[in-house]
């Protein structure tokens, strides 16, 4: 199942979905598609579960990596 939100994360127009979009562009470059789905599917995962332990708003912005 978390394949499927996967794959449908990678293929959103929504701008909310650009640092995930990102992510799985950058991986599937480097290793492959199948891996690179793999891999978003594992942020989902952890990004759900610091979201449900923490309590707090999930912000997109926070998966964008930080510029100096």
């Amino acid at each position: 199942m978390l394949l499927q939100c996967a794959h449908t994360v990678a293929r959103m127009k929504s701008h909310g979905a650009k640092p995930l979009q990102r992510f799985f562009a950058r991986i599937a470059r480097r290793r492959g598609k199948k891996i690179a789905v793999v891999a978003l599917a594992r942020k989902l995962l952890t990004t759900a579960y610091g979201v449900l332990k923490s309590g707090e708003r999930d912000d997109p912005r926070r998966l964008e990596p930080a510029t100096a």
